[in-house]
């Protein structure tokens, strides 16, 4: 249904939702964790930590299930790869890095 919200606290709960688009909101905390700013130290630039969570919220859409075609591209990856480690396609993910850097 177009133009419907709804709110998950918890990836997984997006993940088995079968999100394809995704709008992330800070619930708690003004501090990044270390591995938060670990992930957007990785994507150098490319994202925000809520970018990263709303990408990491999705499934079954780029970057989840495409090649990565840029070094943009590749630096999000980055990120999302240590941001959401759980992330039921992240096999794909980690797969698509390691083709793109050959």
């Amino acid at each position: 249904m177009p133009g419907r919200t709804e709110t998950f606290t918890t990836y997984s709960a997006v993940w088995e939702a079968g999100r394809t688009d995704c709008r992330a909101q800070r619930i708690t905390g003004t501090e990044a964790s270390a591995q938060q700013q670990d992930a957007v130290d990785a994507a150098a630039g490319e994202s925000t930590i809520e970018q990263l969570a709303a990408t990491c919220a999705v499934s079954g859409t780029a970057p989840w299930t495409t090649p990565i075609e840029s070094a943009a591209e590749a630096r999000t990856a980055a990120g999302l790869a240590i941001y959401c480690p759980g992330h039921p396609e992240m096999d794909h993910l980690r797969d698509a890095i390691a083709a793109y850097r050959g």
